[in-house]
């Protein structure tokens, strides 16, 4: 039987929530931890990790003993509250109350997403300073009044927990993999009671899971406009693009009749009366616009009509693209999955990241260079509803002004001598309904950044030497290893360019702000490549201490000396000779190499003299003086790690010294490793 582990801020919310989950998933085992808990019992075994927000998730990582799915609740307030809140009166001022900074901004953003916009409403959570004392209304996200507000007047709507959003419930189904019909009956009794089922239909077509007859056809049809009528016949349903085609308001016509809406698109209306409609050409205010209809049945039920419209030019013009660009190898291979790391610094990027992917709004990626941008990029772009659409990266850097205003804008045939008959379709046309990476922003010529700023603020752009206006429907995302807030200051970039490129920044950590990300970066591609190697305690000392200017990019070339050049086992004394160097290690850190220099020289049974010690370890890891060795032999004695004799007998460890180098990882296996045929190596070259 599947099992779901809740990780929650108290008991209260845990049980709430286990209480919903077992009134959906009625073959599911639910059980939760909280912070109230004591004590907080690992998590060993379960199928999905399902946490209220991303703090009890940072704070409970380490009770997660296994390799399990992590998902963060998405909830929203019942039907039954939403209509209240549509009551409060336009222009009200409106004070939200949660138990948190995050939950109090989600809560008003969903109540934004549930269409009440005509109100002003401002946060509040322990901890923040307020403005003024009184207010219309105040929304208390919880069961009850939060006594924190008491100070506050207005008048008062208890939302109770939120529940379950549809988009969550989608997740588990698809994530648990739970049966066909069990999921489409599930589905079913959600939109009873969670007001967004239906709200949204770019998001519910993302995640595959809106309804059976739907899904099919939505899928195959997601670049068009999409409305969908209920058995009635009246609006349930309709996109952005539907509204930007028709030019109306959402709120115009939401539950309105079809035929009242449309009663002077005759053409329009007749369509309505076929059956099967696939792509039929009519004119609907006054463009001509390619239509398909098809009726959403359900078991042997009417459920009601899903349209989609697509503008005769989209078609022509997509068409026209050359050779099938997706086909043509514009994607890219990268996945949230593909980006390693557990640290903090690294796991607040990723979902950082991932809330940016949901929207088409530019992000401007900074980082050091190594630290993974691209890879970002990628992971954003297939994490989106551009998904199944181009993805195609250039870099800034790398051409000319002129080459590379006709590789982005495109060219007519004449435009310039050895232009291409028939001219050339540029990179944002090619990338359009997707994504364009543009790498290396911070080096695009000033020439060429108000063309940028143009197409950015129009999505339309002219080909070099065209007359033309040509729409696109492309999402930017940019990156630099650039301080481009110092070039704007200095001239070197366009402000305004700057403002509409960086709508989302995200800043990718270096590899030094999340060391402790490294063993998990390097387990990962040995495992790739079907290696397997163990780390000394000094190789995780040398990781913690460089710098790692090139970040991942230069431990990825570290790492393919490494395959070549040991076994079974990576130490400080692995890596490349350019990298020995004294600065990696403190006089503690060194003490112990040197014990553990001891103990290799012991088992090839040669006498680990100082001065023997001092000729090994300067070959094997950095220079260092006999009266150092001298200073450092006198400390292990006095921790008990070593015996010091005297004459030829040398130094020898101690049983206590032993088990210190087994703790540490300074010695992984004393019997058979290959630090001791380093130092055999070493021995036979200099002594």
């Amino acid at each position: 039987m599947k099992r779901i582990t809740i990780l929650s801020i108290d008991e209260d919310s845990a049980q709430f929530y286990k209480k919903q989950l077992n009134s959906i998933f009625k073959d599911i085992l639910v059980d939760y931890r909280t912070l109230e808990m004591e004590p907080i019992l690992p998590i060993n075994d379960t199928d999905l990790i399902l946490y209220t927000d991303p703090e009890i998730i940072n704070l409970l990582i380490d009770k997660i003993k296994c390799n399990v799915s992590q998902l963060m609740m998405k909830r929203t307030i019942p039907k039954t509250v939403l209509k209240e809140i549509n009551k409060i009166e336009s222009d009200s001022s409106v004070l939200v109350v949660n138990i948190n900074e995050f939950m109090a901004n989600e809560t008003m953003a969903l109540i934004y997403q549930l269409g009440k916009t005509d109100i002003t409403m401002d946060p509040y959570f322990p901890g923040k300073k307020l403005n003024k004392e009184k207010y219309d209304y105040i929304i208390h996200v919880a069961p009850e009044k939060y006594d924190f507000v008491s100070e506050v007047s207005g008048k008062s709507i208890i939302t109770g927990h939120r529940i379950l959003d549809i988009s969550n419930v989608l997740d588990i189904i698809y994530m648990l993999n739970i049966e066909e019909s069990t999921s489409r009956e599930i589905i079913l009794n959600m939109m009873s009671v969670v007001p967004t089922c239906w709200y949204g239909v770019n998001y519910s077509m993302e995640r595959k899971f809106v309804s059976e007859a739907q899904l099919d056809v939505v899928l195959d049809d997601f670049d068009s406009a999409v409305l969908i009528l209920d058995a009635d016949d009246d609006i349930n349903t309709l996109n952005d693009y539907f509204c930007k085609l028709i030019g109306v308001d959402e709120k115009q016509i939401i539950y309105q009749n079809f035929y009242d809406v449309f009663k002077n698109e005759k053409d329009f209306l007749e369509l309505l009366n076929k059956e099967d409609i696939k792509e039929e050409l009519v004119s609907i205010n006054d463009e001509d616009c390619f239509v398909t209809i098809k009726d959403i049945n359900y078991k042997s039920d009417y459920y009601g009509k899903i349209i989609m419209i697509k503008p005769y030019f989209d078609v022509v013009e997509l068409f026209n693209k050359s050779n099938r660009v997706v086909k043509s190898g514009y994607f890219s291979k990268y996945n949230f999955e593909n980006i390693v790391g557990v640290s903090s610094p690294m796991t607040r990027t990723i979902n950082t990241a991932k809330k940016f992917s949901k929207t088409d709004y530019p992000v401007l990626i900074l980082g050091d260079t190594g630290t993974g941008k691209e890879l970002f990029a990628g992971a954003i772009h297939n994490n989106s509803n551009r998904k199944k659409e181009p993805f195609i990266a250039i870099n800034c850097s790398t051409l000319s002004k002129t080459l590379l205003e006709s590789e982005l804008f495109g060219y007519e045939e004449g435009a310039f001598t050895g232009a291409k008959k028939g001219g050339k379709i540029g990179l944002f046309e090619m990338a359009s309904g997707g994504t364009l990476f543009l790498d290396e922003i911070g080096d695009l010529p000033m020439e060429l950044q108000p063309r940028l700023l143009r197409a950015l603020e129009e999505q339309s752009i002219m080909r070099v030497g065209g007359e033309k206006l040509i729409k696109i429907n492309t999402r930017i995302i940019a990156a630099t290893n650039k301080n481009i807030m110092k070039m704007v200051e200095e001239g070197q970039f366009r402000r305004d360019l700057l403002y509409r490129l960086n709508v989302f920044e995200l800043d990718i950590p270096s590899l030094s702000e999340r060391v402790s990300d490294i063993p998990y970066i390097l387990n990962s591609i040995m495992r790739r490549h079907g290696i397997h190697r163990e780390y000394t305690r000094g190789f995780e000392i040398f990781c913690e201490n460089y710098k790692w200017l090139g970040n991942v990019r230069e431990l990825k070339n570290i790492l393919n000396y490494l395959e070549v050049m040991t076994e079974k086992e990576v130490g400080f004394y692995s890596l490349p000779d350019y990298l020995h160097k004294r600065e990696y290690f403190s006089e503690k850190d060194i003490k112990f190499l040197v014990l553990s220099l001891i103990n290799g020289l012991l088992n090839l049974k040669i006498s680990p003299g100082r001065r023997t010690l001092e000729k090994v370890f300067s070959e094997m890891y950095f220079k260092i003086s006999e009266a150092e060795v001298r200073t450092h032999l006198t400390e292990l004695e006095k921790l008990g790690f070593i015996k010091i004799n005297i004459g030829r007998v040398g130094n020898e460890v101690t049983e206590k010294g032993i088990e210190y180098l087994l703790k540490e990882g300074f010695l992984l296996d004393e019997n058979d490793n290959e630090m001791t045929s380093k130092i055999e190596e070493m021995v036979g070259n200099i002594l």
